[in-house]
């Protein structure tokens, strides 16, 4: 008859080797003079911002918007890494004007640069990374039909206009804005193999207003929760 014996010495002997396996797993963790290569995708959500006709301010309604990115980085201390991003998000909107309101596709583009400090949280296996950024923001800004915009004395009442009370009109379809743009970023990166590392977090953007006699847009804050794959070379 099989019998299965389990002495306390071959205990011992399997739990080492088990112990030995796992660590045996490596780290995904940039190191210093290490190169790697990211990728993103999330889901953001945009504060409420206005587009500055003088004393006409259209609010723009801006939806939750789909992002993607894709990074190049570059390990200068063991704990420290700096990386470039490029980054689009797209999303959808309904802007404000005084006959009523027009929807509108805003496309960004943005390119950064941005400084990260990981923090192991289990050797090997799981960092904590926090980081900020800077860089340039591009919004392309498309009316989905071509409107005027009344530009109206500051003590002007818009529901009661009187004769002198607008100051000139504005036609419009959309335009392109470049904005300067400020990021903090956190998250958690978790160590697959000894390349490649599973991440998500957060990602707050601050884009600055744009005074542009074309398309005045005014500045906006943007939440990103984001997961993505990271490969060290």
């Amino acid at each position: 008859m099989f019998r299965l014996s389990l002495s306390p010495r071959r205990l011992l002997n399997a739990a080492a080797t088990a112990l030995c396996i796992a660590g045996a797993t490596p780290a995904a963790a940039t190191e210093m003079g290490e190169i790697y290569i990211a990728g993103f995708g999330g889901y953001a959500l945009s504060d409420d911002y206005d587009i500055d006709f003088v004393d006409s301010s259209p609010e723009v309604d801006q939806d939750g918007s789909a992002t993607v990115g894709i990074a190049v980085g570059y390990g200068a201390w063991d704990d420290i890494r700096f990386e470039v991003e490029g980054s689009f998000t797209g999303a959808d909107a309904e802007v404000g004007f005084f006959r009523g309101d027009i929807d509108a596709d805003i496309d960004e583009f943005a390119i950064a640069f941005n400084v990260y400090r990981d923090i192991a949280l289990i050797p090997d296996r799981l960092d904590l990374y926090i980081g900020g950024g800077l860089g340039l923001n591009i919004r392309d800004f498309d009316l989905e039909e071509e409107t005027d915009i009344l530009l109206i004395r500051a003590d002007a009442d818009p529901n009661n206009l009187q004769p002198g009370d607008i100051v000139d009109e504005v036609i419009t379809d959309g335009g392109t804005t470049l904005s300067f743009q400020a990021q903090i970023l956190t998250g958690v990166a978790v160590h697959l193999t000894e390349s490649l590392s599973l991440t998500g977090g957060y990602r707050g953007v601050f884009v600055s207003d744009d005074n542009s006699d074309d398309l005045p847009i005014g500045s906006t804050f943007r939440s990103s929760f984001e997961a993505g794959l990271r490969w060290t070379f």
